[in-house]
């Protein structure tokens, strides 16, 4: 699957997660919401093989970086 690779590939300072695409569904789910962040960090979770925390740690210092907090 594309996706997998694509998310494994990605370097860690430059890894985000969103729910904002609407053709890339959460849990089959009809819409997209920032609700279903967190499926999307525990699914980055299993293919990068790490846990939850370093995705959250790791995503959240990105985010602060990108928007200068």
């Amino acid at each position: 699957m594309r996706c997998k690779s694509d998310v494994r590939g990605i370097p860690a300072d430059q890894l985000l997660v969103e729910t904002d695409s609407p053709y890339l569904r959460v849990l089959s789910k009809r819409d997209n919401t920032p609700a279903y962040v967190g499926e999307v960090a525990n699914t980055v979770t299993q293919i990068r093989k790490v846990t939850l925390r370093d995705i959250l740690r790791t995503t959240a210092e990105n985010g602060r970086r990108l928007y200068n907090l």
